[in-house]
């Protein structure tokens, strides 16, 4: 997801940092809300050297995708910490996505540039940032690197910012970039073009973020094909309940799992085909449960469709003089309408795994074994996947890696059958010195088995860490 700030069992963030100075204003552009641009920030110390990793780790993911190239989405961009800060080449400083949707414009997701320095303000100072267009693998020199001049934000008449790092509303910001890009801009699809991306429709994902749930990145450009989601899926109990807020969000990916977007996707493109071989740009990666879980897609903010729509193209006009949105755009097949959105998941291909949880899923009970060393032993009751976190990093979601007590980063093993699995934990770099020093470390883990075609179960457990002598 995402592509997903991706929180992996819950969504709760914390509060904005207390005391933190608000934006100015400069241009209201639509009722009741205006634009503050980044630049307000006072410049602090530059973010630290782990940065990249952080929230490559932590944020919003492209699994179960294929590499592709720039040339087949040249909109993609890659946001990086400023080489004036930071050493190490693109793959090294990437840490989100974003799309161009105009030479100097580049749209994006505010958890990507929200409290990235600790202790420091909301929003961070632009000069912190760049972005790479043009380029297909991170680490090569091709395409552009170009420097960010500022983002903006969006705020209330009230100079409230909109972006709630709690639930991730308003997930967006657009960033004017130093310099102009060669490369080609894709348009938000407009107030005439909803029927490109209803439910049901085609659509694609873009990126550089982990092929699986805190796994390594890519240094390649990834995709994958998924298709729009019902509002009403995504909203109910089986999936995100409450926390999917349709006014500012759209659901993407495939309810069997299997496909989705991972950390380090936060802030890229969700683009859906249009008639003539176009696509239009409908979301940001935000957040999302896991990656590619049953029932859990991917959650983008929703830029194709107000409250969002009108406030970020009017912000650009503004700011740029270039209008973003599409019109008359019609879906490749001309139109006929997509499977109902009567709020039912499509049913699985033939032979797949029934999406929806029912009284007759596969049991997820597990029965929690011993830990030696690193590696911990659970018995599973079937095939499944197994994950373990931190728990406040579970519960923490993008914010967990910027504080200093979490400890494990996430690991994944799959399991093959009944039986027993065993998963190898991940340590944070702090919490691998206190074991060489210390000889042990304490965390505290949520582990959860998610059956496949059903739904996770997840338990949490105190573990003592001792190094292996």
């Amino acid at each position: 997801m995402a592509i997903v700030s991706i929180a992996a069992l819950a969504l709760s963030l914390p509060a904005a940092s207390a005391g933190a100075e608000a934006l100015d204003p400069i241009a209201e552009v639509a009722p009741g809300v205006r634009i503050a641009p980044a630049s307000d920030v006072e410049k602090g110390d530059p973010a630290p050297p782990s940065l990249p990793e952080a929230k490559r780790t932590a944020d919003s993911r492209i699994v179960g995708g294929d590499t592709t190239t720039i040339a087949e989405w040249p909109w993609q961009v890659a946001i990086t910490a400023d080489p004036e800060f930071f050493a190490g080449d693109g793959f090294d400083r990437q840490f989100c996505g974003g799309t161009l949707v105009a030479p100097t414009i580049v749209v994006s997701a505010a958890h990507c540039f929200f409290d990235v320095l600790e202790g420091g303000h909301d929003f961070d100072p632009p000069d912190l940032f760049a972005a790479i267009t043009g380029r297909t693998r991170l680490s090569s020199s091709a395409g552009q690197e170009i420097e960010v001049a500022d983002y903006f934000v969006f705020v209330d008449d009230k100079n409230r910012e909109l972006f709630n790092p709690r639930t991730f509303e308003w997930d967006v910001v657009f960033i004017q970039l130093a310099s102009s890009s060669s490369q080609q801009t894709i348009k938000i699809a407009g107030p005439d073009e909803g029927a490109v991306w209803a439910a049901g429709r085609t659509a694609f994902i873009t990126g550089w973020g982990t092929t699986s749930s805190g796994g390594s990145s890519s240094d390649f450009l990834r995709e994958a094909q998924i298709e729009m989601i019902a509002d009403s899926t995504c909203g109910s109990p089986s999936s995100y309940g409450s926390d999917f807020i349709a006014e500012t969000m759209v659901c993407a990916g495939v309810l069997q799992g299997g496909k989705d977007t991972c950390q380090g996707d936060s802030g890229g493109p969700l683009v859906v085909p249009i008639a003539g071989e176009g696509f239009r740009l409908v979301g940001d990666t935000s957040f999302g449960i896991g990656c590619g879980l049953p029932n859990l897609p991917g959650v983008y903010g929703r830029l194709a469709d107000d409250p969002i729509r009108t406030p970020l193209a009017n912000g650009i006009q503004s700011v740029a003089g270039v209008n973003v949105l599409g019109s008359g755009a019609q879906p490749p097949d001309g139109g006929s309408p997509p499977p109902p959105d009567d709020g039912s998941p499509p049913p699985p291909p033939s032979g797949g795994a029934t999406s929806t949880p029912t009284p007759t899923s596969p049991s997820n009970e597990f029965e929690l074994g011993k830990l030696k060393g690193k590696k911990l032993k659970l018995t599973v009751p079937g095939a499944g996947e197994v994950e373990v976190r931190d728990a406040a990093d579970a519960n923490d979601g993008a914010s967990a890696a910027k504080k200093k007590r979490k400890k494990l980063k996430p690991s994944r093993a799959t399991a093959t059958g009944p039986g027993k699995v065993t998963v190898k934990l991940r340590l944070k770099r702090r919490a691998k010195q206190k074991l060489r020093r210390r000889g042990k470390v304490k965390v505290k883990a949520a582990i959860s088995f998610t059956p496949t075609g059903g739904t996770a179960n997840t338990e949490t457990e105190k573990l003592k860490i001792k190094k292996r002598k």
